[in-house]
């Protein structure tokens, strides 16, 4: 809503109390309303593409692992030299 209000003249005094960290102090120790607080994220957001199950998640976890291992244990030349 204040971004829309302010269009390109942006005036932080407004967004300061929605950005100082008090309300998300708020909501980690009392209220737990995470819809009432500020998240902070870095360019990773961009990753996500989808918001799987917890088991879904790990089977896919388990599943890369199990890859990752296969494709560097071609990489090993384990020959015996008995």
């Amino acid at each position: 809503e204040l971004e829309t209000e302010m269009g390109t003249s942006v005036d932080f005094s407004q967004l300061k109390p929605l950005a100082d960290g008090q309300r998300t102090k708020k909501m980690w120790q009392e209220t737990g309303d995470w819809n009432d607080s500020m998240w902070s994220c870095s360019q990773s957001i961009g990753l996500i593409n989808d918001i799987p199950s917890c088991q879904v998640l790990c089977d896919r976890i388990v599943q890369e692992a199990e890859s990752q291992i296969a494709a560097t244990a071609q990489c090993l030349d384990a020959k015996s030299k008995l």
